[in-house]
């Protein structure tokens, strides 16, 4: 069997697995009915395998690399927030308590709006080019 035709099978099975929740338990005697030697039929396993467990780590790891953080511009309107708050208590702003808290519990929830998602470097190794040219 040359190479194409073994690359062939691997990515037949591993689209199946990956896309059509074809079961991994099925592979090997699917390759066995193709009257395959037992020594290749080892190597295509365990490069499904690899694929498909890299895949999904994949996917695991790339959810926690983004945290959420104020950017700038909640930074800012967070500020605002504090001098409005200290200069209606210091009595620089001469309006109802009412109108106070309508217009400081606006500017607190704008500020929690304005978080941004961040991307955060991870410290784990991933070799995502692995497989890059199987699929």
């Amino acid at each position: 069997m040359d190479q194409i035709e073994k690359e062939d099978i691997i990515d037949e099975y591993v689209f199946s697995i990956l896309f059509d929740e074809f079961s991994i338990d099925r592979v090997r005697p699917e390759l066995e009915a193709r009257d395959l030697n037992d020594e290749l039929i080892k190597e295509i396993v365990k490069e499904i395998d690899d694929i498909v467990l890299l895949n999904q780590v994949h996917i695991k790891i790339e959810k926690k690399q983004y945290q959420y953080r104020k950017s700038g511009l909640g930074i800012l309107v967070t500020l605002l927030a504090t001098l409005f708050y200290l200069s209606y208590s210091y009595g620089l702003l001469n309006i109802d308590a009412t109108d106070f808290w309508v217009i400081f519990l606006t500017i607190v929830v704008g500020s929690y709006f304005l978080y941004q998602k961040v991307k955060v470097p991870s410290d784990k190794f991933i070799n995502k080019n692995k497989f890059s040219n199987r699929l």
